[in-house]
């Protein structure tokens, strides 16, 4: 019999859980699984063509993912699929919802998002987050399995969660074939121009990801070292908050703000290290990406990853959430000893692979 899955996600535009998606779409098919895709929607799909040509996309064309009941109860009575591997748990919600009108019944397997806890402590304010929140609280922990991003998030769903610990698994992030086949190719070095220095920020520029305090670490930075430069490459709300704080800091010739661009490569390649000042996380591929590369990461130890990831001292520094000076000490530092790191091989995507065909497959 041929091994197949059906794997639901919100969109394919440039976060974290999109390219862990892609990269485990196109590995799986050219395992030989037969791989259908559902997305909510295809706005802004930066990455879709990234995705492998045999993998079969049914996309619903809704705005959200709680307007997929109609379309999803109609495609799992065609389909009658064994087993969903779900990337938002809001789908893995409706699936759970929706399984109790089958009598066939089939597996859900959820990724657990972000940082959950988080997340609902932020949005514990309007009736219908509140709303929202019971019914998660009711029906997530009824999928077969939850997988964790990483220990750090086990731990917080059980704890918060009351989840059966045996149908909890953890999986990292795998990293990204092209990162992967530059880290093996250029060996335990990785190329950096030796200009100005360079710290890179990637990702989303949202309140989580605390850019405005990063800002304020670099006018700390400045003074010792008057032609550091930061290159932030992402989109988001914070835009312009963030152009008005680098106005204020006087930090105009110091940060340069880039549009996200799936091609990251060269922006690893020019940089003296990696930062993440986060309030928290998910599992930041950002920062797995680094360490794959060899790239010295400075970060804030939030929940959840950044632990994992990061060997304090060894390929980078972890600083308690908020502490802009001892972070802004650790930049200076990394910038001055210029130490050659090892590439990480913890994260390869064969092997997270392996994990989630196991996973499917039993």
């Amino acid at each position: 019999m041929a091994k197949s899955i059906v794997i639901a996600i919100g969109s394919l535009g440039g976060g974290g859980a999109e390219r862990v998606c892609i990269t485990l779409c196109n590995e799986l098919v050219c395992r030989n699984w037969k791989v259908v895709l559902l997305v909510v929607n295809l706005n802004n799909s930066v990455l879709l063509d990234e995705l492998n040509k045999k993998v079969r996309i049914v996309c619903f064309n809704k705005a959200r993912a709680r307007h997929i009941l109609i379309p999803l109860f109609i495609f799992l009575l065609k389909e009658k699929p064994n087993k969903i591997f779900s990337f938002e748990y809001e789908i893995s919600i409706i699936l759970v919802i929706l399984r109790y009108f089958f009598k066939r019944s089939f597996k859900i397997i959820s990724r657990h998002i972000n940082n959950f806890t988080a997340i609902n402590k932020e949005n514990s304010t309007s009736i219908y987050k509140i709303f929202k929140s019971l019914i998660t609280n009711i029906f997530y922990k009824k999928v077969d399995i939850l997988v964790a991003q990483c220990e750090e998030m086990k731990s917080d769903i059980l704890k918060n969660y009351s989840f059966d610990e045996n149908r909890l698994v953890v999986i990292y992030n795998p990293v990204r074939p092209e990162i992967q086949n530059s880290a093996q190719k250029k060996s335990n070095q990785t190329p950096r121009k030796k200009n100005r220095p360079i710290v890179l920020y990637v990702g989303r520029l949202e309140i989580q990801k605390n850019i405005l305090e990063l800002l304020e670490i670099m006018s700390i930075c400045k003074k010792s070292i008057p032609d550091i430069l930061l290159l932030i490459v992402g989109n988001g709300s914070q835009l312009g908050k963030i152009r008005q704080k680098i106005s204020e800091l006087n930090l105009v010739e110091n940060v340069n703000i880039l549009n996200f661009t799936p091609v990251i490569l060269e922006y690893y390649f020019k940089c003296d290290l990696v930062v993440l000042t986060s309030i928290y996380e998910g599992f930041p591929n950002v920062l797995v990406e680094a360490a794959t590369l060899g790239i010295p990461i400075v970060s804030y130890k939030c929940p959840y990853g950044p632990e994992e990831i990061v060997e304090d001292g060894i390929n980078g520094y972890l600083l308690e959430v908020h502490d802009k000076i001892g972070f802004a000490a650790a930049i200076i530092k990394t910038i001055e000893l210029k130490r050659t790191i090892k590439p990480s091989t913890k994260f390869y995507y064969q092997n997270i692979v392996d994990s989630y065909e196991k996973l499917f497959i039993n």
